[in-house]
């Protein structure tokens, strides 16, 4: 009957057996202590043999896992266009027989509105025919001014009274 006894010893403490890693490509290195010890009985009597203790150095390398990287999607915000407000209105005033500014600066699409403060009906005329409004006292007429260049203006009634609207 032969009965055979084994044990190991690591010098890292750990087991013995290699484990594969996940991530990058590594080295381990260990060193084993292996003794063996074999009993014989024979009809003469029983003898042990000790063999001698081997060192061995065993080197185990981990395969590099390979990995997908999960494709990201990004999806772009779409940005709200608001459109820029309209320039805030501006006026004329009519009064004493004038057009108060006399000179009016505003940007292209600003409507200019003219309320004639006198007792008296006047007219708010472009000099070159493209619009004419009567003005009433307490009347009041409007004009969106989509273009840039100067617009002079009078009334029909009075013709010294004169103005004009520089759009840019």
């Amino acid at each position: 009957m032969v009965l055979l006894a084994a044990s190991a010893v690591t010098a890292c403490g750990g087991s013995s057996k290699p484990k594969a890693l996940d991530t990058t490509t590594s080295s381990t290195s260990t060193t084993a202590v292996s003794t063996s010890t074999a009993v014989t009985s024979s009809p003469v009597g029983s003898t042990s043999t000790t063999a001698a203790a081997r060192a061995a150095t065993t080197s185990t390398s981990a395969r590099p896992v390979a990995t997908t990287a999960t494709p990201t999607s990004t999806t772009a915000v779409p940005r709200t266009t608001v459109p820029p407000a309209p320039p805030a209105g501006a006026a004329i005033l009519v009064k004493g027989f004038a057009f108060n500014p006399p000179t009016l600066n505003i940007a292209k699409g600003t409507t200019v509105t003219v309320t004639n403060q006198d007792s008296t009906t006047h007219t708010w005329t472009a000099d070159d025919g493209s619009w004419t409004n009567p003005l009433p006292p307490a009347g009041t007429a409007s004009r969106r001014f989509d273009t840039a260049g100067t617009f002079t203006y009078h009334c029909a009634i009075h013709t010294s009274m004169t103005g004009k609207v520089v759009v840019s």
